[in-house]
């Protein structure tokens, strides 16, 4: 059963995001429903059912509230001015395109390594928010030739769309923080609750954001490679090697 339900979790996951959420909602409003049939005619099953019924209703409104903020909130990253990284910036826009750069926040970070993510803040009415991660010892290794091949594999993650599968999922597991944000386990039943019923998927969770990131991997190489940056990719990536050797 548990299985089952972390399947029908994960798709809905992968392919609605945070609307996921409504698994666990429709389910929670039945015993109210059934609470409120039996208000005028069973005034005894009432009392005792409320004990069920209030705690279900107070979880069904927090996911809710949940699924609702987790689109509205934007991520909270500074990226770096044009002005500041102009070369960084003109990589990159020579890479994935004039469009593109402009929707993109460049964020440098103490990593040997360059990664990229999507985001849809404010329900998506805004559209997609690229958000790419630079590490400064990557810069420091690399020539501007293999910076490019590293920038066009984490470009084609873009172009494949293959951040969808991994993007709804974070939207998912944002919608949890905030849902525990509002209810903390321990201190509110409806919370406790909630993390009862969504341990058992925390392990089958992280296995399939760890599926999307290697199969998203294997696709941007092909890509790159058949952009015939497969060459300066592999330098970089040597090079990468030869400095935490």
């Amino acid at each position: 059963m548990t299985s089952l339900m972390s399947r029908l979790v994960l798709y809905t996951g992968e392919h609605f995001g945070r609307f996921a959420v409504l698994l666990f909602v429709l389910p929670l409003f039945c015993p109210v429903l059934l609470w409120l049939l039996l208000l005028d005619r069973r005034p005894l099953a009432v009392i005792a059912g409320g004990v069920i019924a209030v705690p279900a209703t107070m979880l069904a409104f927090v996911l809710l509230i949940g699924a609702l903020f987790a689109g509205f909130r934007p991520s909270r990253v500074e990226g770096i001015t044009r002005e500041s990284a102009p070369k960084l910036w003109a990589v990159w826009e020579s890479v994935a395109g004039k469009h593109r750069a402009s929707r993109t926040t460049i964020v440098l970070s103490s990593d040997l390594n360059a990664s990229i993510g999507e985001e849809r803040p404010f329900l998506g009415l805004l559209g997609r928010r690229a958000i790419l991660t630079v590490g400064i010892p990557l810069l420091a290794v690399t020539d501007e030739k293999a910076f490019s091949a590293i920038l066009a594999h984490e470009n084609a993650h873009l172009k494949n769309r293959d951040t969808n599968g991994g993007l709804n999922l974070a939207e998912l597991d944002k919608s949890f923080d905030l849902i525990f944000e509002y209810a903390p386990p321990g201190k509110t039943v409806s919370g406790s609750l909630f993390y009862w019923i969504l341990a058992p998927l925390s392990y089958s969770l992280e296995r399939e954001g760890i599926r999307l990131s290697r199969r998203a991997e294997i696709d941007a190489d092909r890509h790159a490679a058949m952009s015939g940056d497969s060459y300066e990719a592999a330098r970089a990536l040597r090079s990468g090697r030869q400095v935490l050797q």
